[in-house]
């Protein structure tokens, strides 16, 4: 997936999604015309990467959404603070994201939650390494 600062969210060889630079397309990416693939960039799965939402969704619910899934799935760090600044913009709160983690625990497990949280934090300006020390200091 390619998004318009030209960062590209993909998989590795661990299967979890990475988000760095890339000059061209992806390999595979695309479809071109007559080549009998479809471009799922765009259209009525929102799968496009503009505003979150659908016709019963809106916009922040679905960033919401897919922030759970990117938690759950284990994505990177890059993925979860992309994730994180969509819901932001798309009118979440920092309350509505730290729920949402809250809310998926028990299903995506503790582990995957409490992986994601310090990239969740980061994007929401949290000083993780800060509030650690703190805590270490008392």
């Amino acid at each position: 997936m390619t998004f318009s600062s030209g960062a590209v969210c993909t998989g590795s060889e661990t299967g979890r999604a990475e988000m760095h630079e890339r000059d061209g397309e992806i390999p595979g990416g695309p479809a071109q015309a007559g080549d009998g693939r479809r471009d799922l960039r765009h259209g009525p799965a929102g799968l496009g990467l503009g505003p979150a939402g659908t016709a019963t969704l809106d916009g922040r619910t679905a960033a919401l959404l897919q922030l759970a899934v990117s938690v759950a799935l284990g994505s990177s760090r890059a993925c979860l603070e992309w994730s994180t600044a969509r819901a932001l913009a798309a009118g979440a709160t920092d309350d509505e994201i730290a729920d949402v983690l809250l809310v998926i625990a028990p299903v995506a497990g503790l582990g995957r939650v409490v992986c994601a949280a310090p990239d969740v934090a980061t994007a929401l300006g949290y000083d993780v390494a800060a509030a650690l020390e703190e805590v270490g200091d008392n």
